[in-house]
């Protein structure tokens, strides 16, 4: 029978982690959509911020960053600080909502379906298809 802590150990690990995506006006790219993939990669060169992990869209490159200021970190996300050490050098996550310059996105399991579901999104932009389905939030 496991004690209390470690249950709530258990929960916490086995608990969706949610980041924000931000400084996404500063780069050219596409548009993004609920459910696309995206690709995170730790910076530890980087001037600024020591913890700073970059977001790349297959067909874009470079499109933002994982927040990591309380000021653009959006309430019930993890901060790329937070996410840092809990994560490989290069991870996937999911959008789930965007907003004004800004996607909450949530931590992929690594495998190699989520791989290949990254790589295949980079060939569906000029497919003519429909996209998926949008969702805005208003101020």
């Amino acid at each position: 029978m496991m004690s209390g802590t470690e249950e709530r150990k258990n929960e916490e690990q086995e608990a969706p982690v949610y980041v924000t995506v931000t400084g996404t006006k500063h780069y050219d790219h596409g548009n993004f959509f609920c459910g696309d993939v995206l690709c995170c990669v730790k910076e530890p060169d980087n001037p600024v911020d020591s913890e700073a992990i970059f977001v790349m869209a297959p067909a874009s490159g470079k499109i933002g960053y994982l927040a990591n200021a309380w000021s653009t970190t959006v309430r019930g996300t993890w901060s790329a600080g937070r996410v840092y050490d809990k994560v490989d050098n290069t991870f996937f996550v999911e959008v789930l909502f965007l907003f004004h310059g800004t996607m909450v996105a949530r931590l992929l399991p690594a495998t190699p379906e989520v791989k290949e579901r990254y790589d295949r999104q980079g060939s569906r932009r000029g497919d003519g298809g429909d996209p998926p389905q949008v969702l805005y939030l208003e101020k």
